[in-house]
């Protein structure tokens, strides 16, 4: 029970973590400049002002009140002040020089109830999601992002309490029944040897089930193949060009991108440049071409040691479909990679 216990809580855990990453991930990307950009907006685009309510209620940080009047004839009429959790961002949040430092390190596993209740109606907001909000602002999707996995994983930990506090329950039962275990096996030596030799064969057992692991890995990287080539198939110079314009492109589509280099499509590539360098590749015309006729055969291990060891800083991010949130073009040359 205690393994079942276990698998369910990791199985359920995971489902959030992935969006958890990518936000992350691009909080990483971003720069105090980056913020010191949205804050200096005088007339902020809507996504940008959805972005800093979010900010202002998961920081629990009240809005300034506003009062507003209407002019009858000669007379000002008061009428009922208004809440502008712009000003309030940029004073309290914005204005902070560690505000990502704070989000990165955000107590998401105590995220209060009345918060949730607070930011639901943005969560379900149309206008508040980050292919949207990247239309305003960079930098503001990068908050958006954040924003809806920390929702994400405070509804999954809540799911997930109540199967916590029986794996606790289960693990003392298990630690007690060892206990006696333990004392039968003292008396008696021949069941303890029975034990160990119950013990070998489940090891035999778990080297099938590696080998089986090993050749459904095989299968899952032929099929990535028909996937890269259907994925670069979708792209077009429009879509490289989007990467290129990024001044502070987020960590997986820098990983991403000095992975291509270090396959050097074009034979030419110095990964050794980094982010300029890529840039340059990613300029070249004939970049799109040197993909499609990609000698895969001619990879080394060196190549591919550091490639893994690249994706490996971001494994969860790269898992699914997740990277098409960030760029349509990054995910398209991730497919290529793998």
């Amino acid at each position: 029970e205690v393994e079942a216990v276990k698998e369910d809580c990791a199985k359920d855990l995971a489902a959030a973590m992935p969006a958890l990453e990518l936000a992350v991930a691009a909080l990483r990307g971003l720069s105090k400049g980056d913020i010191g950009e949205i804050r200096a907006l005088k007339t902020p685009p809507h996504g940008v002002v959805l972005a800093a309510q979010a900010l202002c209620l998961m920081f629990e940080v009240k809005p300034v009140k506003v009062r507003a009047t209407s002019c009858h004839s000669k007379m000002q009429t008061p009428q009922r002040p208004k809440f502008d959790y712009w000003e309030a961002a940029k004073k309290q949040l914005l204005a902070n020089p560690n505000l990502l430092g704070r989000m990165i390190n955000y107590d998401k596993d105590n995220i209060s109830d009345s918060v949730m209740t607070k930011i639901k109606p943005l969560i379900s907001n149309p206008e508040f999601q980050p292919d949207q909000v990247k239309k305003a602002s960079v930098a503001a999707q990068g908050i958006c992002l954040w924003i809806h996995a920390m929702v994400t994983y405070h509804h999954v930990a809540n799911e997930v309490q109540p199967k916590k506090l029986r794996l606790v329950a289960a693990e003392k039962a298990l630690l007690k029944a060892e206990g006696v275990l333990a004392m039968k096996q003292a008396k008696h030596g021949q069941a303890f040897e029975e034990t160990v030799h119950e013990d070998t064969n489940n090891m035999a057992g778990a080297d099938v089930g590696l080998a089986d692991a090993a050749t459904a890995v095989d299968v899952a990287l032929q099929a990535a193949l028909e996937t890269a080539a259907v994925a670069l198939e979708c792209l077009d110079k429009k879509d490289i060009t989007e990467i290129k314009s990024m001044s502070h492109p987020p960590q997986p589509v820098k990983i991403v991108c000095m992975c291509v280099c270090i396959l050097r499509p074009l034979g030419k590539e110095d990964e050794s440049a980094g982010w300029a360098g890529a840039k340059k590749m990613l300029s070249d015309p004939r970049f799109l071409h040197s993909l499609l006729v990609y000698n895969k055969d001619g990879v080394s291990e060196g190549q591919i040691k550091k490639i893994r060891n690249l994706l490996a800083r971001e494994e969860k991010v790269f898992a699914g479909d997740l990277m098409k949130c960030v760029s349509k073009a990054a995910y398209g040359l991730l497919q290529w990679v793998l």
